[in-house]
């Protein structure tokens, strides 16, 4: 057991910002997997210790993402999923977080990934929750606002992978 502190949640913040920066500038040094894994791992294990919901969500993300880079969607989906489940509990007054966890399961859902003849019910579950990011993203920003337009891609993609070709045609409209 280890007492929460703020300085340790500083250092939890620091972790997950390093971490998260290395992901962003470096997307393809894959010599930096297994640092910023244990950065968030390390970010994770400290924010599990506080009430800081908001940084658990986003370090869960940040792990999601990771896992999806190296083509482990199963582990990618775990993460993602732990990220809806905390957000819908603790933090369902914020919208742009709420979009931002269902986006991203709903987007590793749609990618393409093994057992292959699973596709189909991935993409079938992925659709309601990329619809509940698009309605989280259109309360949190206004309709022009890129990450609105990202909703409308993803809606549109997993429409096109489960033949609903006119409502992927008219989400694209608004992509």
């Amino acid at each position: 057991y280890t007492p929460y502190t703020p300085l340790r949640e500083q250092v939890g913040k620091i972790k997950q910002y390093h971490a998260a920066v290395r992901m962003m500038h470096n997307p393809k040094t894959a010599d930096e997997d297994k640092e910023v894994g244990e950065f968030l791992a390390e970010a994770l294990a400290i924010f599990d210790g506080t009430r800081s919901h908001a940084l658990r969500c986003d370090t869960l993300n940040s792990l999601g993402m990771l896992k999806q880079t190296k083509k482990l969607y199963g582990d990618a989906t775990h993460y993602f999923r732990r990220a809806v489940e905390l957000r819908t509990q603790k933090l369902s007054s914020d919208r742009a977080g709420l979009a931002q966890a269902f986006v991203s399961l709903g987007n590793n859902l749609l990618k393409d990934q093994e057992p292959r003849e699973q596709a189909a019910v991935r993409h079938r579950e992925a659709l309601p929750l990329l619809e509940a990011a698009l309605e989280h993203y259109l309360a949190a920003f206004h309709p022009q606002h890129p990450k609105v337009s990202h909703g409308h891609a993803a809606i549109a993609e997993a429409c096109g992978k489960l033949g609903e070709f006119s409502r992927a045609e008219e989400h694209l409209g608004y992509a």
